[in-house]
């Protein structure tokens, strides 16, 4: 059963605009543009912007985020320390959720 909590396309863009800054977001935007890049930005969006384990996530509004994720930009005006914690925390959350190590 998918949450309620999130129904519209316009929610999950409001949060994205709002993630895709901070140091979560950034270290995934500034990473290679793949599909499964998108997948694992999406698991660390759904924990920490929308509160719910990725798999409550509608399939659509799965798939709105990896379109806006895709066409956002890579822009940084973040320090090399904070990407760094983005990244370690990104990878704490997706191991958490999948189980899949990522590399340090």
């Amino acid at each position: 059963m998918y949450t309620e909590d999130w129904t519209t396309t316009e929610e999950i863009t409001d949060e994205f605009s709002s993630w895709k800054n901070c140091y979560t977001g950034t270290y995934h935007r500034i990473q290679k543009r793949t599909k499964a890049e998108a997948k694992r930005a999406f698991v660390v969006f759904s924990s920490l912007s929308l509160g719910n384990d990725y798999r409550d996530i509608k399939p659509a509004l799965r798939k709105h985020f990896v379109e806006l994720f895709m066409e956002s930009g890579t822009e940084n005006t973040l320090s090399k320390k904070a990407i760094r914690e983005g990244q370690k925390e990104s990878k704490e959350i997706v191991n958490y959720y999948t189980g899949f190590i990522c590399d340090e």
